[in-house]
């Protein structure tokens, strides 16, 4: 006991780490698309400023 409440009430159920796990999942998955996509964007501006060097 911890005051008036059992240590174990404190403890997160099984479904609360699901959905962290889920969660952290899911977020994970999204910032790897937005990087692949940020990369994908930049590549198109540096051959972008090098085409127009070569012009130049």
């Amino acid at each position: 006991m911890l005051g008036n409440l059992p240590v174990l009430y404190m403890v997160p159920s099984r479904l609360s780490f699901y959905y962290i796990f889920i969660s952290s999942a899911v977020s994970s998955i999204i910032t790897a698309l937005i990087a692949l996509r940020v990369r994908e964007t930049v590549k198109g501006v540096s051959s972008i400023k090098v085409s127009t060097l070569m012009q130049g």
